[in-house]
């Protein structure tokens, strides 16, 4: 099935906008599996532009069910390319080259469209994107960015957006819809994250009765670390799980 680059690229942003809401998983071993999801949302091909014939997600860590990250990238890209993709998952403590042999074998596999998932695809994608010219490489970051960057255009305040996984938190600044920062920064425990957080806040100069923090991902600290930041930050609040995510409607928003 030949499916329009431009709709995938919409229902990717999606994925990865779905995956922002929820945690990181652990680790498994290797496994790779074609989707048996609906292919309703893919028989609406549009007119015009490149055709994707196969998709591969590759993970960096963690499994396909892990009701998180990987998964909800993984159901909305099987839901929209059917029988169409793969997904790769790595070893335990999977190292750069194992990240290259996942994504050669998608290659092999026949996929001309890669979905990296994960933050430790940095030095694996350079590698790839040079070896493979002719394969169209992304990664989950430019979704997030897009993602984030429509919400925050919403109202004429200022928006934080703070992605916290088990062992890092990635954060995305904005001014309607401007972004202003996005980086990440390794932090394990509960003070760390509000440390990070507040600090970034105050370097960005954002108003702490008028703007507004927005929090996804691993919150199982969340009993303490809601009442510490709303000691300095007025407005602090939860997106809701990605299960609660209308993708088509993000999608028509791209």
């Amino acid at each position: 099935m030949m499916i329009s680059r431009r709709n995938f690229l919409a229902v990717a942003g999606a994925a990865a906008a779905a995956a922002a809401l929820t945690a990181c998983g652990g680790s498994s071993s290797s496994t790779a599996s074609s989707a048996a999801a609906s292919t309703s949302a893919a028989a609406s091909t549009s007119e015009g532009g490149e055709k994707i014939v196969k998709v591969a997600l590759t993970c960096d860590t963690g499994t396909i069910d892990d009701e998180s990250f990987n998964q909800a990238c993984w159901t909305a890209v099987s839901g929209y390319m059917g029988d169409d993709c793969q997904y790769y998952i790595p070893e335990a403590d999977a190292s750069d080259e194992d990240r290259e042999t996942m994504i050669r074998q998608a290659v092999n596999d026949g996929a001309d469209v890669i979905v990296c998932v994960g933050y430790l695809y940095g030095a694996s994608l350079a590698w790839a994107a040079d070896q493979y010219p002719d394969v169209k490489f992304y990664s989950q970051a430019s979704p997030f960015i897009e993602f984030f960057s429509s919400k925050s255009r919403l109202g004429n305040n200022r928006k934080m957006y703070a992605h916290l996984r088990k062992d890092a938190v990635d954060v995305y600044g904005y001014e309607r819809g401007r972004l202003l920062l996005a980086n990440s920064f390794e932090c394990r425990s509960t003070p760390d994250r509000v440390y990070y957080l507040l600090y970034i806040w105050k370097q960005l100069g954002f108003e702490q009765e008028r703007d507004e923090l927005h929090l996804t991902g691993d919150l199982n600290d969340k009993e303490l670390l809601l009442p510490e930041l709303r000691k300095f930050i007025r407005q602090v609040f939860i997106m809701n799980p990605a299960t609660n995510l209308d993708l088509q409607a993000i999608t028509l928003c791209e």
